[in-house]
């Protein structure tokens, strides 16, 4: 008999069983257990765990036989291994377990509120379940204002968009991600470049009301290259200032320069830049 477990069914699922982890003792068990499943995670669906039932544990640390109820208690399991988690030395793991153990039950007691309908959304354990509200904040968007006066060209070049554009007709309902004008949802990790991914993002768009195709285009190229235009690759940056490098420079496609999530030393030679 399989147990398969599913991260969405484990949300729901995971208020009905008593916390392990509310101990240290109880906390010390979850971890044992994590390293004693790890090893059968099924890596053809980053979203199951499935496990052959009964599994014993045999190591100083453990040693008993792991239950549905086990399991169930400790979804870091999958989060961990699903976003490939490495981390400096045991006490970091420790820490970033009980951190990801407060983050879960935050979101719990989030859903409820949800389901009772006092909420306007619903909230998931992601990547950034291990992290605490402090470091998440770090890279929050903290909006700076540019008071660089737009050069001639900037106010020539405002109008991207040429005349023969052919701009889908005025209704009462248009989506824009639906029409083809909006690239998929992309991931700034943990470098504070939010600046160039807002930049990018209108720029793509625009990019696809002149061409027939729609482009994703480089915010690493925008990270690693734009110092000169006052730009400060993970730390900070303006829109304002990235629109000018963009005019100014160019910008590559994402698969020709793609994104590492920090400043990269090696830039790779670009070969189309638009």
């Amino acid at each position: 008999m399989k147990i398969v477990l599913a991260l969405t069914a484990l949300l729901v699922t995971i208020a009905q069983v008593t916390a392990l982890s509310t101990t240290q003792e109880l906390l010390h068990s979850d971890w044992a257990l994590f390293k004693c499943i790890q090893p059968r995670f099924e890596p053809s669906n980053l979203n199951l765990l499935v496990i052959d039932s009964p599994v014993y544990c045999e190591s100083s640390a453990l040693d008993y036989m792991v239950t549905e109820a086990n399991v169930f208690s400790s979804l870091y399991i999958i989060a961990h291994t699903k976003h490939q988690k490495q981390y400096n030395n045991a006490e970091e793991e420790s820490s970033r377990f009980q951190i990801f153990q407060e983050n879960r039950n935050m979101i719990i007691e989030h859903n409820k509120l949800y389901e009772q309908g006092l909420v306007s959304f619903k909230m998931a354990v992601n990547k950034f379940a291990d992290k605490t509200r402090e470091e998440r904040m770090k890279n929050k968007p903290t909006i700076r204002h540019s008071n660089v006066i737009r050069s001639s060209k900037v106010a020539r070049s405002s109008k991207v968009a040429s005349s023969s554009t052919t701009i889908p007709p005025r209704s009462v309902y248009l989506n824009w991600v639906e029409e083809g004008y909006v690239t998929e949802v992309k991931d700034q990790g943990d470098c504070g470049a939010w600046w160039a991914f807002s930049a990018v993002a209108a720029v793509e768009s625009q990019v696809r009301l002149s061409y027939p195709k729609l482009i994703s285009l480089s915010e690493q190229n925008v990270i690693d290259c734009s110092s000169k235009y006052g730009l400060k690759g993970c730390d900070s940056g303006t829109l304002h200032h990235t629109f000018n490098y963009i005019l100014f420079q160019g910008i590559n496609p994402d698969d020709h320069y793609p994104y590492t999530g920090k400043v990269s030393t090696t830039i790779p030679s670009a070969r189309v830049k638009i």
